[in-house]
């Protein structure tokens, strides 16, 4: 368990330092379109500016993949396969929701003309610590949740193995106490023996 933890912990981490280096590259590319649209627009007029807030798109997607995650979630852990199969399904299928959600937020930071760097700037830092915060939860959540599910799976093999002892038992007892019927009756039925031997 510690070495899924450890792995997922450097999944994370990695995609984590993608996430920062795409934002830092995506910051430069803004700043590099805000100069030319400011070297280019000196003798027009100056745009209306468009409000730019990447936490409206980005919440609306985050609501529909988690609804798809914890539905894919809550299948695995109830599932009959064993844990190491779930955890490892789950994994996959947690690469594939953090893909999701960065292609979303992608989306959700896109520039547009008219936008100050500033105000862009301010809003994709507050987007990228709330990607990162419900990033931390949904881990949090599904290694609850896998693991909850691995201990009831666990519970639930030692009571099958118990359920099959005790009918192993239970048939032993039988065979015993059959046995011990028997004896009792060859007991009754054999005359008694004297201590010392009758001679005619």
């Amino acid at each position: 368990m510690k070495k899924f933890i450890y792995k997922f912990s450097e999944v994370i981490m990695f995609m984590f330092a993608i996430v920062i280096i795409s934002a830092i590259v995506d910051l430069s590319i803004i700043g590099l379109a805000q100069d030319d649209s400011d070297s280019s627009g000196d003798g027009e007029e100056e745009e209306e500016e468009t409000e730019f807030d990447c936490g409206v798109d980005l919440s609306a997607a985050l609501v529909e993949l988690d609804a798809a995650f914890d539905e894919d979630l809550d299948t695995a852990v109830t599932s009959e396969e064993p844990g190491d199969v779930v955890v490892d399904a789950m994994i996959e299928r947690y690469k594939e929701y953090v893909d999701a959600v960065e292609a979303a937020y992608d989306e959700a930071i896109a520039y547009t003309e008219g936008q100050t760097l500033t105000d862009v700037s301010e809003r994709t830092a507050a987007c990228e610590e709330e990607l990162s915060d419900h990033f931390a939860m949904n881990e949090s959540n599904m290694s609850t949740q896998v693991v909850s599910s691995s201990y009831g799976k666990k519970t639930t093999a030692l009571l099958d193995e118990y359920k099959w002892i005790n009918e192993k038992l239970a048939e032993m007892q039988e065979r015993v106490s059959f046995i011990h019927s028997n004896i009792v009756k060859m007991t009754d039925m054999l005359p008694g023996f004297t201590k010392s031997c009758v001679k005619s």
